[in-house]
């Protein structure tokens, strides 16, 4: 006689799971379309972490990365009840556009300048005294005293940004000040305007007759309400030292029943320029 077998054999269902993009690096905002190379798939379901969306269910999604870093992408294909994952770790790579910046601190006649930038790859610093660096920290000594412009460009493969800062070199810092009027009929406010070099980091003031009768900011605001003759004293700091100026007999109050009511001297006749 004879005798039979009967056997199923299932063949494999050739589901796989798989992407590329045309390119992984890109700058903020780096747009990416996945290219989807999964076989026998009938869904799926992505993964992008710091992506927009960072989900999706679409074959073949595109994906906005607004903030630098480095990202993982993964895939999730399936058919049926059965699914393959490919998952690649730091496959996109965004970038964003440098920020320049940086600080400064001033001994004797040395710069010494901290990077304070983002983002950077290249340095190219000018000093305002025709010498200039690629280094990211420099220090720079300058040979005279006066106010330089420093001009710092920073860059990488999104762009450059450019940050321009004074700075001023001064063994002793300069010091004058003028204020809005010195003269006052009975009383009134005077606005004070200092007159220092940019590296000033002090300030004091000292009033006689006023309110309030000292001040620590540069351009303080007082007021007046007897009549007198008074002096201004400001005295200035910087990282290398000191210096104050005293204006004697500046402000001058006078009665109201002295002067025509709203009287004001020319401010250009009561405080000339002062050039230094």
């Amino acid at each position: 006689g004879n005798d039979t077998l009967e056997q199923e054999i299932k063949i494999g269902s050739g589901l796989n799971a798989g992407f590329r993009v045309d390119t992984t690096n890109g700058c903020i905002p780096f747009e990416v379309r996945f290219i989807n190379t999964s076989s026998a798939a009938s869904w799926y379901r992505w993964s992008f972490p710091g992506g927009i969306p960072d989900t999706s269910s679409e074959a073949e999604p595109i994906v906005v990365y607004n903030q630098p870093g480095i990202f993982d992408v993964s895939l999730v294909a399936g058919n049926g009840n059965e699914e393959r994952i490919e998952t690649k770790l730091a496959y996109v790579s965004v970038q964003a556009s440098p920020e320049a910046g940086f600080s400064k601190a001033i001994q004797q006649f040395t710069a010494f300048f901290n990077d304070q930038s983002k983002y950077t790859r290249d340095y190219n610093w000018d000093f305002g005294d025709g010498q200039s660096s690629q280094e990211p920290s420099p220090e720079h000594t300058y040979n005279a005293e006066g106010e330089y412009t420093v001009t710092l460009i920073v860059s990488n493969e999104c762009g450059l940004d450019t940050i321009v800062q004074p700075v001023a070199i001064y063994l002793i810092p300069r010091v004058d000040f003028v204020a809005d009027t010195t003269i006052l009929c009975g009383a009134g406010f005077v606005q004070f305007s200092g007159r220092t070099s940019s590296d000033v980091h002090q300030w004091n003031w000292e009033f006689d007759g006023t309110s309030p009768q000292s001040s620590d900011i540069k351009d303080p605001l007082v007021y007046y309400d007897k009549k007198g003759i008074y002096a201004v004293r400001l005295a200035v700091a910087n990282s290398n030292g000191n210096n104050e100026i005293i204006k004697t007999n500046y402000i001058r109050v006078l009665s109201p029943v002295l002067c025509p009511e709203g009287y004001i001297e020319p401010n250009d006749v009561l405080n000339p320029s002062n050039e230094w």
